[in-house]
């Protein structure tokens, strides 16, 4: 084998050892709670880059196999409101399933979490619209979605939420709705997003409360023309 050859081969095995080292080590580092800090800092970072409002990610952890955890998370949209506040969210799911398109969640904790959405007019956006034009590709083309292959399989056990507040102000419907939950706690025996179908096995819910105000009436059906011959 020529000379230059071999220097080639080496050097792509080479290139290829210390790219295989690299992600070794970095998955190494992401198991202290230190570099998972950083990881935390340089995604809120990039967030509030991208969408052009203020992002905070308090603490993240996971040992990327089961558990990810974060805490004293926010997010406020264009108007410098909260639209997403999260004292701690604890998640055990099993991450190597995602490859399987597997969704096997066993359970998810969420303490302390406030939603603000509202709707306004005359351009009866929501206030999280921007996030989503914030990742739009800009290709408008619409490809065919293969429902067969996209398909995931869930399995989720429990899931256990407290304090939580929840408020939906829309001007073009004209509802107002307010919600605490103090306490839900749910087992799910069956998921199956394609079918619609969610069965609970047990609930507990407590010192929850709800309050709706409808401002405006729903619009007049017009009569169809059949009626009218």
């Amino acid at each position: 084998m020529p000379t230059y050859v071999r220097r080639i081969l080496y050097g792509i095995l080479g290139l290829v050892a210390f790219i295989v080292l690299l992600v070794i080590l970095v998955v190494v580092a992401l198991q202290f709670p230190a570099a998972q800090d950083f990881a935390a800092r340089k995604a809120s970072g990039y967030l509030q880059d991208k969408i052009g409002t203020e992002v905070r990610i308090g603490k993240f952890r996971t040992d990327w196999r089961n558990a990810i955890s974060l805490d004293d998370v926010y997010l406020e949209d264009q108007k410098g409101d909260t639209l997403l506040s999260v004292g701690h969210l604890g998640v055990n799911i099993d991450l190597w399933a995602l490859t399987k398109s597997q969704i096997n969640v066993k359970s998810v904790e969420l303490n302390d979490g406030t939603v603000g959405i509202t709707r306004t007019l005359p351009d009866s956006t929501f206030n999280f619209d921007y996030i989503t034009a914030a990742f739009a590709t800009g290709d408008t083309t619409t490809a065919p979605v293969d429902t067969a292959s996209a398909g995931f399989q869930y399995n989720i056990g429990d899931a256990r939420l407290t304090n939580i507040r929840l408020t939906y102000d829309d001007q073009v419907e004209g509802m107002a709705v307010k919600t605490r939950v103090g306490e839900l706690a749910v087992n799910m025996d069956a998921v199956d997003v394609d079918a619609s179908t969610y069965r609970i096995d047990q609930a507990v819910l407590r010192n929850t409360a709800i309050n709706i105000v409808q401002s405006k009436n729903a619009p007049r059906t017009p009569p169809s023309a059949s009626r009218w011959n």
